[in-house]
């Protein structure tokens, strides 16, 4: 829910896609679930934000950018994970893991389409 309470979010379809970002990855819903009870805009913002297993966290972020919605939502996300609090609440391996992931997440995003 953090991520939803992003500011820079600001549509109904910015805040369902925040909330139910990661659905597809975490759970059986699939993405013509999500169309037929959100629609098309809510889905395909879906479908850029989840990443396959196997995916190159590169390919990824690309899909990503191809999508409006999915790059506002997924820089409120990065914006959450990377803060200070949420940081050093975990261990310092994980923390400098993550921190390091993040930081390749952004700076492809700001950079644009690698």
């Amino acid at each position: 829910m953090a991520v939803a309470a992003n500011p820079s979010l600001t549509t109904i379809e910015e805040w369902i896609v925040a909330i139910l970002r990661d659905v597809v990855e975490d759970s059986v819903t699939t993405i013509e679930r999500i169309e037929y009870l959100f629609g098309i805009q809510v889905a395909n913002a879906i479908f850029a934000l989840t990443h396959a297993h196997d995916e190159p966290r590169e390919k990824y972020i690309s899909r990503v950018l191809k999508n409006v919605i999915a790059t506002k939502v997924k820089f409120a996300d990065l914006n959450h994970n990377m803060s200070f609090a949420r940081l050093r609440s975990l261990d310092i391996v994980t923390r400098d893991r993550l921190a390091k992931k993040y930081a390749r997440d952004m700076n492809q995003m700001i950079q644009g389409d690698a």
